[in-house]
């Protein structure tokens, strides 16, 4: 598997051109979060049709898989919490999103939404709630942020970062992760350079 992991595209649509023009080369494409831009001017539904139209397209190249991130949430779960509701609607084949847990060719990848608050943490939660002896391949946690401090959320400048789900006490390995690839490319690039936690 020889995947592509982008994120923070913010409806930067260049960025989207990028990606679809180099999509053969990629099964899956995994976008993790802020595929659009709620704070411009631009209306959000606009933005939703148009980046859907790209996932799409994208759909006609590879595998898709998409989180949420804090920039996607366009509206509210009972629970009063923002959700990224475009999301849950774009379905389609080979397009994996928030909420769910696939295999792809022998991974197991379990895609996290941005979560909101209380309710929305637990259902995250529970997505990676599995015990660590029941994951006998790859475990891949698709997720927007970081965690704090690790080397994957260096700026260049400053450690940055969020509550992420590996934060969760949830019984598994976090070498198993698809951060576990992001911390060491990073380290081997800005390691020298970076002071802090690994």
């Amino acid at each position: 598997m020889k995947m592509l992991f982008v994120a923070d595209l913010h409806y930067t649509l260049k960025q989207f051109d990028w990606v679809m023009a180099n999509a053969t080369k990629y099964d899956p494409i995994i976008i993790g979060g802020d595929l659009l831009d709620l704070s411009s001017a631009l209306d959000p539904d606009i933005q939703i049709a148009v980046i859907e139209k790209y996932l799409y397209r994208l759909l006609q190249e590879t595998r898709v898989v998409v989180c949420s991130g804090n920039h996607d949430l366009d509206s509210r779960n009972a629970a009063g919490e923002a959700v990224a509701g475009w999301l849950y609607d774009a379905k389609a084949a080979n397009l994996f999103l928030d909420g769910i847990s696939v295999e792809l060719s022998g991974a197991l990848l379990t895609i996290c939404p941005w979560w909101d608050g209380a309710v929305s943490r637990a259902e995250v939660e529970a997505e990676l709630a599995l015990p660590a002896g029941m994951i006998k391949r790859p475990w891949i946690w698709v997720y927007h942020a970081p965690p704090a401090g690790s080397a994957v959320c260096w700026n260049g400048r400053k450690f940055v970062g969020a509550l992420h789900p590996c934060h969760f006490q949830v019984g598994v390995d976090l070498d198993a992760s698809m951060l576990f690839w992001q911390i060491k490319l990073v380290q081997q690039r800005v390691g020298r350079r970076a002071s802090g936690p690994n």
